[in-house]
């Protein structure tokens, strides 16, 4: 299902929205410990769906989570931002190229996931980056 509202979702920002074409699709990452207990990383599964739809490649190489990190769903404001702090990085095994990428997540509450994640790229120089969120929560 999450590939299929991804794909929706790709075609929606088409149509509002013909300037950007990301290179690639990043989703945020998972800690690898929450991805085994999950068994998959719905943002990831959300991105495959955008993939095909913009035409490029999901990027799940790029980014890594070097921190566990606990639920963001039921902390307030400033603990969400400060449990995000500094723990995306860029993988240091990865191609990484200069371009237009689209870094997705499935819900937005604070915006403090995107933002710390972003950092990451644009720390890295990668180019232009866009960001996408399937659902946006109040928090």
């Amino acid at each position: 299902m999450a590939s299929t509202l991804g794909r929706l979702f790709a075609q929606e920002l088409l149509l509002h929205n013909t300037n950007f074409k990301p290179d690639g699709i990043i989703p945020v990452p998972l800690h690898p410990r929450k991805k085994r207990q999950r068994g998959y990383n719905q943002s990831e599964a959300i991105a495959s769906g955008m993939a095909e739809i913009f035409g490029c490649a999901i990027r799940t190489d790029m980014v890594i989570r070097k921190k566990y990190t606990q639920s963001q769903t039921r902390r307030n404001r400033i603990d969400r931002w400060e449990n995000v702090e500094q723990v995306f990085g860029m993988n240091p095994k990865a191609r990484v190229h200069s371009g237009s990428y689209m870094l997705v997540d499935d819900v937005i509450t604070t915006g403090a996931t995107l933002e710390s994640c972003a950092q990451t790229l644009v720390n890295a120089q990668v180019g232009e980056i866009g960001i996408a969120g399937l659902a946006l929560a109040k928090g």
